[in-house]
């Protein structure tokens, strides 16, 4: 996780700011990199919160969602289930409504590795 922990700041030199997809993922990997590294985790849920808002404007349903499985993984590390299961089950509703089968099941494996129950998404819109 260095190693991403460096890349990802390698990308923060070189992106541009409208470059918004670089920008979420930097702060994405280098938040999860900070948690899985015992970082400061404080400061990873700043980026990966930040990383969730750049993306809630967009047009970008599972990159968002993605994020937001990152954003719950910073939550779950921290101890606040309340905001990892909502990050998830929000998570979980985007990857529903695109019907992508490899998404829901990282909500899956991410809530069974931190223990959380996350309730069944709606079908699809």
């Amino acid at each position: 996780t260095a190693e991403a922990a460096e890349l990802a700041r390698l990308a923060d030199d070189l992106a541009t700011p409208d470059d918004t997809e670089t920008q979420v993922l930097w702060r994405s990997v280098l938040a999860r990199a900070s948690v899985e590294d015992d970082g400061d985790r404080l400061a990873a849920r700043s980026l990966a919160i930040e990383a969730v808002e750049l993306l809630r404007p967009t047009q970008a349903p599972v990159l968002l969602a993605d994020a937001l499985v990152d954003l719950a993984l910073v939550h779950s590390a921290l101890g606040d289930e309340v905001d990892a299961v909502l990050s998830l089950t929000e998570a979980a509703q985007l990857y529903a409504d695109k019907e992508h089968a490899v998404g829901t099941r990282m909500v899956e494996e991410a809530a069974r590795a931190a223990g959380l129950m996350v309730p069944e998404p709606s079908a699809p819109l």
